[in-house]
């Protein structure tokens, strides 16, 4: 809805003059400034154990060094049992044994049936098994029968994987990378517990960011507003926006979205599964 000299709905009108006047209305309308200011600093402690994470930047971008940073900090703080890789190219997170490494996603069956296991046995036992797990999907998206696009699995865990969790004692922790959202079905993206993204040169790309995670206000301007507070964040290189996509109550930005600038780990011999004997096989050559 438009007024007749064109100013939208979200601007106010002065009629004491002949000349009708729009003011842009502060409380609805942030300046580029202000976002500066009010966007958060994300903490990656505060992720859920059962969190479902989706990553998604162009090749190159820093998004393996970001989930590195970020699981490196969660592990230091959080009590993680298990740190499991599905990757096509097995590169990064060197302080995963190969061991704990998969090209593909059909052992992920067997973990869930194993979690649900434990979730049953502790409901008979005093002392409880601990079972927290990070589950690291990195580029699973091909051709193959396991596709992102047409997994049974993957779009079973996103709608009710949080269901097999049990209180603090057993958890998986999703890590979804990609390159692409469009590769994502929408029943998957819908169940997304938090969103990270780089900057993103595909047009069509950062359109589904904003509107499906990220736009708080209905018409053109609160529109824009989202587009310019998505720029804003990825301005600076290596800088991500976070966004709480499950956030239940959303009402200013900073209730639901933060940024991150990952810090590279050094380099250490320290295995964030298994022991220090499994970090003595050298990684397998995938192509």
């Amino acid at each position: 809805m438009e007024f007749d000299n064109g100013a939208s709905k979200n601007y106010v009108t002065d009629a004491t003059d002949e000349t009708v006047r729009a003011e842009v209305q502060k409380s609805k309308i942030l300046t580029t400034s202000h976002f500066a200011k009010t966007i958060p600093q994300f903490d990656p402690t505060t992720l859920p154990k059962n969190a479902f994470i989706y990553v998604v930047a162009p090749r190159r971008s820093g998004k393996t060094t970001l989930v590195e940073d970020m699981i490196d900090k969660v592990r230091r703080k959080h009590k993680v049992d298990l740190c499991l890789l599905y990757s096509k190219s097995n590169a990064g997170f060197p302080n995963i044994p190969q061991k704990y490494r998969f090209r593909d996603m059909t052992s992920i069956q067997s973990l869930i049936d194993t979690q649900i296991k434990v979730k049953q046995a502790n409901r008979k036992r005093q002392r409880k098994i601990k079972s927290n797990v990070i589950v690291i999907l990195d580029d699973q998206i091909d051709g193959s029968s396991t596709e992102m696009r047409k997994s049974d699995l993957i779009i079973k865990l996103a709608s009710m994987g949080r269901h097999i969790s049990d209180g603090e004692h057993s958890n998986i922790q999703f890590w979804c990378l990609s390159q692409q959202i469009t590769a994502v079905p929408p029943v998957v993206r819908r169940n997304f517990d938090y969103v990270i993204s780089f900057k993103v040169p595909s047009r069509l790309q950062r359109r589904m960011i904003v509107e499906e995670w990220l736009t708080l206000k209905s018409g053109r301007a609160g529109m824009k507003e989202a587009y310019d507070l998505f720029d804003i964040v990825n301005d600076k290189d290596f800088n991500a926006i976070v966004i709480h996509a499950t956030h239940s109550n959303k009402y200013n930005y900073s209730d639901y979205v933060s940024q991150y600038k990952a810090t590279p780990l050094k380099k250490t011999r320290e295995p964030w599964s298994g022991t220090a004997r499994d970090m003595e096989v050298p990684f397998s050559i995938y192509f």
